[in-house]
């Protein structure tokens, strides 16, 4: 299955040490996994999804949307912690 050979568990969260993701080489390694994981399965012929199959590049396309919207959200709140 594409997740378990991406890192993911049962429950669909990767797999990581606490902070990893916070350092340039734990994001490296992160992304390396992942990318390796579709070129994987995508040439075995996978689809993404347990109840509506889809090609791989809807997953690509998804993931990336997910990203962008965690960013405009993040973008949209102040941060800062000062008020008005």
């Amino acid at each position: 299955m594409f997740w378990h050979r991406a890192g993911l568990g049962e429950d669909g969260w990767f797999a990581h040490p606490e902070g990893a993701m916070l350092t340039a080489e734990g994001l490296a390694t992160h992304r390396s996994a992942y990318v390796h994981a579709i070129r994987e399965y995508h040439a075995q012929g996978g689809l993404a999804g347990k109840v509506a199959k889809s090609p791989l590049r809807f997953l690509i396309r998804h993931t990336a949307y997910h990203t962008m919207d965690h960013a405009w959200e993040m973008e949209d709140k102040d941060l800062t912690g000062k008020e008005g």
